[in-house]
């Protein structure tokens, strides 16, 4: 018995490591609810300052970003279909990067800011690129999406969003 002790308990922790590995985060987030901060950044020289009274979808990307290339068509049907103003905040980058990548891929974003410390994404909690925020138009956060925005994410978000609208 005492010696098959050790490989039980090597197995039991070894269960216990993928089941935390493998299992869904906990679907609440302490944000939501939460009012969204004031975004006191710099707009990106093509922007415009954008209004805090309406319904928003608030996207942290930067030009070095692989997966946020991949998200901005979801995005962009998002915000056309719900109605919801699409803000951009460029995440540790430079406008001139910016400038290259909007040449490229085009700006869907209604505004763009720049957050070029990092310092206003890390005060939210960012914990990686990309990272989408649902707000209401009282300036609520309906809902913190971490990763990238894709086909299978559409029906749930627009009906989040439309529930708001």
């Amino acid at each position: 018995m005492r010696r098959w002790f050790p490989f039980a308990f090597f197995l039991a922790c070894a269960a216990v490591l993928a089941a935390a590995l493998y299992l869904p985060e906990p679907s609440h987030d302490p944000m939501r609810g939460q009012a969204f901060p004031a975004i006191t950044l710099t707009p990106y020289a093509a922007s415009t300052p954008a209004p805090d009274t309406e319904l928003r979808i608030v996207n942290f990307f930067a030009s070095w970003c692989t997966p946020c290339i991949a998200e901005l068509p979801y995005l962009t049907q998002l915000s056309e279909q719900s109605g919801a103003q699409l803000i951009g905040i460029a995440w540790q980058d430079k406008p001139d990067k910016l400038d290259q990548w909007f040449a490229t891929h085009g700006n869907p974003f209604a505004t763009t800011y720049l957050d070029a410390d990092g310092a206003f994404g890390i005060s939210l909690g960012l914990r990686g690129l990309p990272e989408t925020y649902f707000i209401a138009a009282d300036g609520r956060i309906l809902a913190h999406h971490k990763g990238p925005v894709v086909a299978n994410d559409i029906p749930d978000l627009l009906q989040l969003l439309d529930n708001e609208s």
